[in-house]
């Protein structure tokens, strides 16, 4: 039996199961230029910036951990494999965000402040090539042999995700993104982004 229900066709089976269909026809196309969300009011830009050093707070306050594939089950019983995302990689991105968000805000101070931190970063990146290339370059045949045929290659400029030194990178990045946050956190204050005695994320 079919119903049509709010412009979506219900399709009732010998089975009693109910099955739903959107009716194509009915679909209203609505203009990204006027479209607003759910928000009553917009966001002005120390709101925004406000909201994505919330948002990396939150990402920094669980533990740093490698991303993990598990399984998970739907209404139905059925297993699905479900990624849990790298927090380290979250954290890092959600920093990045507050980066963008506040480009428009950088002085000379933080401007300055965070260009030291990205070529510490850069160093210690070198530095783990380096130790990565070395790695590679003295390991015995076999070794290189069983490495490839687990898809483990040594790829210049490009850390290998299956390697120690990776990791140990990442770690090394986390923390100096947290300094890199401390530094814009202090901005936004110079900036009175927090005047304000209250504020919901």
């Amino acid at each position: 039996m079919e119903q049509e229900v709010g412009g979506i066709l219900q399709i009732t089976g010998e089975n009693g199961q109910t099955t739903k269909k959107m009716d194509n026809d009915n679909i209203e196309i609505i203009d990204p230029e006027n479209y607003r969300g759910g928000s009553k009011e917009s966001l002005n830009h120390s709101q925004i910036v406000k909201i994505a050093l919330v948002r990396a707070i939150e990402a920094g306050c669980v533990e740093m951990r490698e991303g993990y594939m598990t399984l998970k089950k739907d209404k139905f019983g059925n297993e699905l494999p479900i990624y849990v995302p790298d927090t380290r990689l979250v954290l890092i991105e959600c920093i990045e965000t507050v980066r963008m968000s506040m480009g428009v805000d950088m002085d000379e101070e933080s401007t300055k402040k965070i260009k030291e931190l990205e070529e510490e970063l850069k160093k210690k990146l070198n530095e783990y090539l380096e130790l990565e290339k070395k790695e590679w370059d003295t390991a015995p045949l076999q070794v290189k042999i069983a490495w490839k045929q687990r898809g483990i290659v040594y790829l210049p400029q490009k850390l290998n995700k299956s390697f120690f030194f990776y990791n140990e990178y990442l770690l090394d990045k986390v923390a100096i993104y947290r300094r890199m946050y401390v530094e814009m956190d202090k901005l936004a204050y110079r900036k009175d982004y927090w005047k304000e005695e209250f504020f919901e994320g």
